[in-house]
C-alpha cells in the first residue's frame, strides 16, 4: 500500500550555516565557523596558504597576496594586464563558492566593481621600502652600520683605557683631569681638566698595556 503524497514525509532542507549569512555580525559568523572546525582544521588555517575545507564549503586561500593587495593576480582572482584578460568573482552562499569567469576585459571589471568591493580583504600594510632598488642594499647597509658602531665603541674603550693608564696626580694627590661618561656603546667620554699645566693628550704619544690579573706582568697591546 502506497501512502498518499500528502502523507509522505519530505526530508527537511537543512538551514544555511550562520557563517554564510551576510546579515549577521562578523564576530558571530566567525564564532560559528570556528565552532564547526576540528582542531586539525583550525591549525591548518594558521599559515599564509590556507587549504580548503570542503565539508564547510571553505575554499583554499592565499592570504599573503590576496589579503594584502585585495584581489590579486596570484591564484583565483582578477587579472587584466596579461595576454589573457579575465576577471573572476565569487558569490557568498551556503554551498561551496562557484567562480563565474567573464572574459570581456576592462568592461567586466567596471561591471563587477560593486561585487569586487565586497570581496576585497582589507589588511594593514607597512611599506618599508620606499625605493624598490634598495632591497638588495639593506644587508650591506646593516653590515656597514654594525662596523661603524663597533669602531666607535672600540675607539671609546681605547680612549678610556689610555687615559686611565696615564692618569697623573698633583702634589695633593688630586687628579689633574677627570673622566665623565659610561663605558658603554654609544656613550660620550668627557675630559674635565683640573690643572692647566696637565699633559696635552692630543700631542702625546701613548702606549697602553694589558695587565695580567695574576701578577704584575704587562703585555703590550
Amino acid at each position: 500500500m502506497v501512502a498518499p503524497s500528502w502523507l509522505r514525509l519530505s526530508r527537511p532542507t537543512p538551514a544555511a550555516p550562520a557563517f554564510c549569512d551576510a546579515g549577521l555580525p562578523i564576530d558571530r559568523r566567525v564564532d560559528d565557523l570556528v565552532s564547526r572546525m576540528t582542531v586539525a582544521k583550525k591549525t591548518s588555517q594558521l599559515g599564509d596558504q590556507s587549504p580548503a575545507i570542503p565539508r564547510l564549503g571553505v575554499p583554499a586561500y592565499k592570504w599573503w597576496s590576496e589579503a594584502l593587495h585585495g584581489i590579486s593576480s596570484q591564484g583565483r582572482g582578477i587579472h587584466l594586464d596579461g595576454p589573457l584578460r579575465a576577471a573572476t568573482s565569487y558569490h557568498r552562499s551556503s554551498s561551496p563558492p562557484r567562480p563565474s569567469t567573464r572574459t570581456s576585459g576592462t568592461a567586466s571589471a567596471r561591471y563587477d566593481v560593486d561585487e569586487l568591493k565586497e570581496e576585497v580583504q582589507e589588511a594593514p600594510r607597512v611599506k618599508m621600502l620606499h625605493c624598490p632598488s634598495k632591497a638588495m642594499d639593506i644587508e650591506n647597509e646593516i653590515q656597514v652600520l654594525c662596523d661603524q658602531l663597533a669602531k666607535k665603541s672600540s675607539d671609546s674603550l681605547r680612549l678610556l683605557k689610555e687615559l686611565e693608564l696615564h692618569r697623573s696626580y698633583g702634589e695633593n694627590d688630586m687628579p689633574l683631569y677627570e673622566l665623565k661618561g659610561l663605558e658603554t656603546l654609544g656613550s660620550t667620554l668627557h675630559i674635565v681638566v683640573h690643572d692647566c699645566a696637565s699633559v696635552d693628550f692630543w700631542n702625546s704619544s701613548i702606549q697602553w698595556f694589558r695587565i695580567q690579573p695574576e701578577g704584575s706582568k704587562k703585555e703590550i697591546i
